[in-house]
Parts: C-alpha cells; sequence; structure tokens
C-alpha cells in the first residue's frame, strides 16, 4: 500500500478537524497571522535536530541540492547549508521554476511591508533580488492554497540570521524548512516531488510526512 495514498485523507480531515479547535499559539500581527509552535513539543532540541536530518536526507536523496561552486554535483547536504542564503533560494527555485521566474520582482516598483523590511539597508544586487523571488514563491503558494499569510521574507531573515549565528535558534531554521518541505508538495510542480518521495525508505517517507502535517494542522487552526 503507497504510503503517501494512505494518509491523503488524514491530511484532509487534519484540516477540518482544527478548525473546530484553533491553536492556543497563533497571534495576528499587522494583520498577518503568525503561528508559534501548534505540537507540544514541537520546539525541542532532539525533533528540531531530527527535522533537519530528515530535510537534509530529503534533498540529498532527491538531488534537490543545488551543484557546488565548482559545478558538481552536492554530494552531501551539510546542517549549515540550510541557512545559506544561495543554497534556499536554490532549492526554491528548483522545486518550482515556472513560480520562481513568475516571481521576479521589479526594480522599479518599491515593496511593501514585510517584502520591504527584507530589503531595507540591503544592496540593490542579484543575490537581494533573489531573495525576494524566493519569498514570493512561498507567499503567494502558501496564500493560494492555505489563504494564510506566512511571512515569508521574515521566515528566510529568520533563518539567515541564525545561519549567522552558529545555527541558533535552530528553530528558526527548522521554520522555514518546514514550509519549504509543504512548498514543495503544494507548488505547481507538486506531483514531480510527490513522486520522488514516494521513491525514499519507508522510515524517511514517515518522517517527511510527519513534518508536513504538522505544519498542515497549524495551517488549518489559522486559515
Amino acid at each position: 500500500t503507497n504510503f503517501w495514498r494512505d494518509q491523503a485523507s488524514e491530511l484532509h480531515n487534519c484540516a477540518g478537524s482544527a478548525e473546530a479547535k484553533p491553536s492556543k499559539r497563533s497571534v495576528s500581527i499587522g494583520g498577518a497571522v503568525v503561528c508559534n509552535s501548534a505540537e507540544e513539543g514541537e520546539g525541542s532540541d532532539e525533533l528540531l535536530e531530527s527535522n533537519v536530518a530528515t530535510v537534509c536526507a530529503w534533498l540529498q536523496a532527491t538531488n534537490l541540492a543545488p551543484p557546488t561552486e565548482a559545478g558538481t554535483s552536492c554530494t552531501r547536504v551539510r546542517p549549515t547549508s540550510l541557512a545559506d542564503p544561495s543554497f534556499v533560494v536554490a532549492v526554491v527555485e528548483g522545486l518550482c521554476p515556472c513560480t520562481f521566474a513568475a516571481e521576479a520582482p521589479d526594480p522599479t516598483v518599491a515593496g511593501s511591508g514585510d517584502e520591504a523590511a527584507d530589503h531595507e539597508g540591503a544592496e540593490d544586487d542579484d543575490d537581494c533580488w533573489r531573495r525576494r523571488q524566493a519569498a514570493g514563491c512561498l507567499r503567494t503558494v502558501f496564500q493560494d492554497s492555505h489563504s494564510v499569510d506566512i511571512r515569508a521574507s521574515r521566515l528566510l531573515r529568520r533563518a539567515f540570521r541564525a545561519g549567522s549565528n552558529d545555527l541558533e535558534p535552530l528553530q528558526d531554521v527548522v521554520d522555514l524548512w518546514r514550509h519549504i518541505l509543504m512548498y514543495a508538495v503544494t507548488c505547481d510542480d507538486k506531483q514531480r516531488h510527490i513522486l520522488a518521495m514516494q521513491g525514499l525508505p519507508q522510515d524517511l517517507q514517515a518522517d517527511l510526512m510527519s513534518i508536513i502535517m504538522a505544519l498542515e494542522r497549524r495551517l488549518a487552526s489559522i486559515g
């Protein structure tokens, strides 16, 4: 029996049941809904480290990690890569190239709100614009699929800040990648990524589904 097919109805049921029991940890800031941990122990060191290991294994096994600077294939995804801006943006781009291209920002139009905060004080270089594209991808897809503003630029900023502080707090890095994993199975190229996940070892599939379902419950409770 296919693991992912078996879990589809449970994901659907999570969305329905969460509406009846909204998370007490969800708050609204400036009109945008922001969630804190909705699962008991979701921010424990053990679980955070387990999530990091799962994401690294997923990226490596499905060849989603971008090539090295030398142009060779990435043979090992390290935890530090998960907070590296260039790595993160390249993964988001590779997950759904069409969406990434569609989110190319217009340099003649100033951003607003969360997007403006992401750009404030930064140079107008390609890396900055690509970070804004990645944030736009996450923002648009989650808005379309869950009608929730996940404050994508904020997620990216916090993860990148942790990357310059020895991955502390690790929660910020994991929060970003939980959303990127959900993005992979929600974006226009979701079938490609789901098929790739179906070919992974069962224990890795189970770990990935656990992360997806936990975030699905959080989003459903505030949607």
